[in-house]
């Protein structure tokens, strides 16, 4: 039967069914019940595809590695990049205009100290209405560095209404908007300041240090979801253990280029631009036009996006990329296959919930597709109602656990509590979330 009309979960649940049946013959019934119910690991399940004929299971896998991240906030490894290498180009726009590291951390501290000039604190929501642009950025370390959490909003689609909920819902101190968004103040009924006049205003402030009050467990961001729009609070925490461990850090590093494609609203934008400044690379943002996507995805290293934006292209065409991780939506074997053939490609799994994903596959060309193992310091479960480990072989709902897991939905503590569950695995107060990996 041929495989790709499996989806990616289905595919996944075939592949853990056959590794627990040769777990158990192997190990001669040895292990307890309880240990079969894990992820298998694919990663590991290719290096000794080589002396078995099927891939095995261990009691681990449904965990990631355990490890510390070295930074406990996000602008914390912001500022020891732009401190390692201040004269490198932190962002550059699609008319080649670019800031230095050390520029970026100058302005975004200045910005810093404006903002609690406007009653911005530690715990404070900052709304950034915004198109893209370097002075966005800035806006984006601006705001962590005053202690707050940003909610971005992509200043040309966002409607009206929508817009005006989230103000309702979010009730943010103060709102940075784009020079180029300035006609929709009129919706917000909040304190706000353009951008870029903010920017130029405060060049000459006297350099005085924001006394840094954040903690690893304050909110870093709040991504409102589609739909009925729900706000997703991402902690500082939660976005360090990914993007500053492997493999969600992406191998980026000083002198890799990482490409600025998508919606600054998207979840996934935030893997972009934080996972990009957070390690070092230089960030390349895309213009309007088609020809501006295409001149981006030609120059830079790393791509992070849907399936559906590369399922245009040919990767031959674009001979510098090394890096390809996908998310958002299923991604076709054809297209990993493509793609794995002349980079490193990740297919990753998880919900805003989850922060950004929770699950990471190395792919390997024509090997079977799946959505992976957990990333560093997180877990999947497959559960039933009781919140109890399936049979192989029989539907459950996926759970993801770990240090991954968001805070909740702002001012929904009904729903976070429906929602986001104790981890009955786990102690130490740790909590899961549900998700189906096929939306």
């Amino acid at each position: 039967m041929d495989s790709n009309i499996f989806s990616a979960s289905v595919r996944y649940l075939r592949y853990v069914l056959l590794a627990v049946l040769s777990r158990y013959f192997i190990t001669a019934r040895t292990q307890s019940y309880s240990e079969y119910h894990r992820v298998p690991d694919f990663e590991e399940e290719e290096k000794i595809s080589e002396k078995i004929s099927k891939p095995l299971v261990t009691s681990k896998h449904s965990f990631g590695v355990k490890a510390d991240a070295p930074f406990t906030c996000v602008h914390h490894a912001f500022a020891s990049a732009a401190r390692a290498n201040p004269l490198q180009r932190a962002v550059i726009d699609h008319l080649g205009n670019s800031i230095s590291y050390a520029d970026l951390d100058y302005l975004s501290s200045l910005l810093a100290s404006y903002l609690r000039a406007h009653n911005v604190r530690p715990g404070s929501l900052v709304a950034l209405v915004a198109q893209r642009s370097i002075a966005q950025v800035v806006a984006i370390f601006g705001i962590l560095r005053a202690g707050a959490a940003y909610i971005p909003l992509d200043g040309d689609i966002t409607r009206d209404d929508t817009l005006q909920s989230i103000m309702l819902d979010a009730k943010p101190t103060f709102v940075l908007v784009s020079e180029g968004c300035i006609s929709r103040t009129k919706l917000l009924g909040q304190p706000y300041g353009c951008i870029e006049d903010v920017l130029h205003s405060i060049q000459n402030y006297p350099v005085d240090a924001v006394e840094d009050l954040s903690q690893s467990s304050d909110t870093a961001y709040i991504i409102f979801t589609s739909g009925t729009p729900k706000g997703v609070m991402v902690s500082h925490s939660n976005v360090t253990n990914l993007l500053s461990l492997s493999p969600g850090n992406l191998h980026i590093g000083p002198g890799v280029k990482v490409a600025q494609l998508l919606n600054i609203a998207f979840d996934m934008c935030a893997w972009e631009t934080l996972g990009c400044l957070m390690n070092g690379g230089t960030l390349y943002l895309r213009g309007p036009r088609r020809a501006d996507w295409i001149k981006v995805m030609k120059t830079v290293d790393v791509i992070v996006a849907t399936p559906s934006i590369l399922v245009p292209h040919d990767p031959v065409d674009f001979p510098n990329v090394r890096v390809v991780a996908t998310a958002g939506e299923p991604c076709p074997q054809s297209l990993a296959d493509k793609w794995a053939s002349q980079a490193t490609f990740y297919n990753c799994c998880g919900p805003t919930e989850t922060t950004i994903v929770n699950t990471m596959h190395k792919h390997i060309p024509y090997r079977p597709l799946s959505i992976g193992k957990p990333t560093a310091n997180n877990s999947v479960y497959i559960l039933d109602e009781l919140l109890q480990p399936v049979p192989f072989g029989t539907a459950g709902v996926m759970w993801a656990g770990g240090k991954g897991i968001s805070k909740g939905y702002l001012g929904l503590d009904e729903l976070t509590s429906q929602r986001y569950l104790k981890d009955p695995f786990l102690p130490g107060g740790q909590v899961i979330y549900s998700f189906n990996p096929d939306t």
